[in-house]
């Protein structure tokens, strides 16, 4: 039976994974005083191994007494286990299996931590000179020592230089090995999520041990609602929440029954707040705003042998993901020149017809879904992207410049978040996706009230200067009348010889003071001229790019 329960919560979650399947035949069940224990003898790394038991609904094994340490050992030794095939190097050549204690989340802070959520808690601190955490079991055997990033535990089956077997070792977590699952109350799983953000509500089916004293909604490690003497096992609860600010979040369910405490596993989701808009954005990059942008897994520097700071995807990315970068500041759509300018490279799978894998610019208004800005594009788009899937390049070198209107989706007027996303499939994968020299619609630096102070042109020096690829111009429009003007305007780009390389501006602007990004990224180290043209006014600068 179902039970729905409404409390004030708002998120998005990630889809629950589809269970790793493991022939029974190497599974060895057993009880020990009413737990129900499984011995998998099929070789993963820790990650993987905890990924696993959360999937199948347990935990890796955390042992809280010498009497459930005898016990997982004594059905070890009778599981008929080929100790050959779960052996770590790194832990003197003994073999072992997996158990739920690791130290990944902070070093030398040991945790429960059976599917690896980053939530549980601590039993040790510091290495084998350390000490045990409010009293809790354990039974390292002259360990840890934390060699060689060592941060999963084992507990050994035979015999290493510096225990024996039944005690614990830490060990480097990518070792292969067998592993223990534990299905005690410690836990309880989460059946769908399903978040409906245009009316801010989350469903959240979780399938609980038992029928328990009192839930707590947890969000960001607050207590957001308590709810006291449920009846049932199997709940749904829809939840609202109307979030203060743009950010990424992190919530789970703690149930409580007599003494035990219990915890779903914890969920990532985004949350958008629209208030207090801006007309404009832009950014180089270089002085690393990453608190513009909340992400998943994308980062914002130096990376892939590229000179200057950027936004890139990993490298290479992984199959069967999404990866999204999002503009924390929401941005109202104006009515003319409403565009986004990028540069980016975009090593993505190249398939013309099917975009198994693409990268896309997306937009999210108030109560709707987000919606596609750009048609989604992968390494088709441009012979030299294309070039470079299968052979080695220079990637800093194959920059291209988009121009997104943004008119063509949304309306003036309307308030909007803007994201860029990697859709990945479950087959193959490549480099990656890097995005510099971003600039939402055009960026006057004053407001109409000030133009009456602009009595005079002006085009200033470009900083910085010499640059590195990329430099901002400066430039102001005087009020030429009793009423404000609108001049046909260029803003372009010359090298030494006097060639037209670029026109970053070529419109009917206003009076008012602007400013522009300028890119080099394709051009070599030299010596370049930029031109501003507005009515009459003709000015002229020199700027220097070094490499």
């Amino acid at each position: 039976m179902k039970k729905v329960i409404s409390v004030f919560l708002i998120f998005w979650a990630n889809n629950i994974l589809a269970q790793t399947q493991i022939d029974s035949s190497n599974i060895v069940s057993f009880t020990c005083f009413g737990n129900k224990y499984e011995i998998i003898k099929v070789p993963f790394d820790w990650k993987t191994a905890a990924k696993i038991a959360n999937e199948r609904g347990g935990i890796l094994a955390e042992i809280n007494s010498q009497i459930e340490q005898d016990s997982i050992f004594y059905f070890l030794n009778n599981a008929e286990i080929d100790i050959t095939k779960t052996v770590s190097t790194g832990g003197g050549g003994a073999s072992y299996v997996w158990i739920g204690g690791t130290d990944l989340n902070e070093e030398g802070k040991w945790m429960w931590d059976g599917n690896y959520d980053g939530i549980g808690e601590q039993f040790w601190e510091g290495t084998k000179t350390g000490v045990p955490v409010n009293g809790l079991f354990n039974n390292w055997g002259n360990e840890p020592d934390d060699v060689g990033n060592q941060d999963g535990t084992g507990l050994a089956i035979t015999n290493w230089p510096y225990g024996i077997a039944g005690q614990w070792n830490d060990l480097q977590t990518t070792a292969a090995l067998y592993s223990v699952i534990e299905y005690d109350n410690s836990t309880f799983k989460t059946e769908n999520f399903e978040f409906l953000y245009q009316i801010n509500m989350l469903k959240f089916d979780a399938d609980f041990k038992f029928a328990y004293d009192s839930i707590k909604v947890v969000v960001d490690e607050k207590v957001n609602e308590t709810f006291f003497a449920l009846s049932e096992s199997r709940i749904i609860i829809e939840s609202y929440y109307f979030p203060s600010e743009t950010k990424n979040c992190l919530a789970y369910l703690k149930a409580y029954k007599d003494t035990n405490i219990s915890h779903s596993n914890p969920v990532n989701f985004d949350v958008y707040n629209f208030e207090n808009p801006i007309q404009y954005y832009s950014t180089d990059f270089e002085n690393l705003p990453a608190n513009d942008f909340m992400s998943n897994n994308f980062t914002i520097g130096l990376s892939g042998g590229f000179r200057n700071k950027a936004i890139h995807s990993p490298h290479n990315y992984e199959n069967n993901y999404d990866y999204t970068i999002t503009l924390t500041k929401p941005i109202i759509v104006g009515g003319s020149n409403s565009q986004i300018l990028y540069s980016d490279v975009a090593i993505v799978q190249p398939d013309t017809s099917i975009y198994q894998d693409y990268v896309i610019i997306e937009g999210l208004k108030n109560s709707e879904l987000w919606k596609p800005l750009i048609t989604k594009y992968n390494a088709s788009l441009y012979p030299e992207w294309d070039a470079a899937w299968t052979s080695t390049t220079l990637y800093r070198n194959l920059y291209k410049r988009h121009i997104i209107e943004l008119n063509n989706a949304f309306s003036p007027g309307d308030t909007i978040f803007i994201r860029f996303r990697l859709h990945s499939d479950d087959s193959t994968n490549g480099w990656g996706w890097v995005i510099d020299s971003l600039q939402i619609q055009e960026f006057p630096l004053s407001v109409t009230k000030d133009i009456a102070l602009i009595n005079n042109y002006s085009l200033e020096q470009n900083y910085p200067n010499p640059f590195n690829p990329s430099t901002t111009i400066k430039y102001s429009i005087p009020r030429t009348t009793e009423y404000y003007s609108v001049l046909q305007t260029t803003l372009k780009i010359f090298d030494i010889l006097g060639r037209e390389l670029a026109t970053l501006v070529n419109k009917q602007q206003s009076a008012g003071n602007y400013q522009v990004i300028f890119n080099a990224q394709n051009l070599p180290s030299g010596i370049y001229f930029y031109q501003l043209k507005s009515g009459e006014f003709v000015a002229t600068k020199k700027l220097i790019l070094i490499r």
